[in-house]
């Protein structure tokens, strides 16, 4: 698996989990993220906009657009919208 961000790219799973983790770190403690609608996806290709809130503030929001290979996520490009 390989996930995609502007700054870097992250390969393999254990590498991935500690990329995720530390995003993770250093977000507020009443972080969340949520859905903006439905994840849409055909063809191998799945896309989901979501936004990430601490409290009542959007503090983010963005959009994932993986490929997927026999069932499971095979890359993850992580886009995030401008301020």
């Amino acid at each position: 698996a390989i996930l995609y961000e502007a700054e870097r790219e992250v390969r393999g799973l254990a590498a991935i989990s500690a990329a995720v983790e530390t995003v993770l770190a250093d977000l507020p403690p009443d972080f969340r993220f949520e859905p903006l609608g439905s994840a849409a996806g055909h063809h191998g290709i799945a896309i989901a906009r979501w936004k990430g809130r601490s409290g009542d503030a959007v503090l983010v929001t963005g959009q994932d657009v993986a490929t997927i290979s026999e069932g499971r996520i095979a890359a993850l490009h992580v886009f995030l919208d401008q301020a």
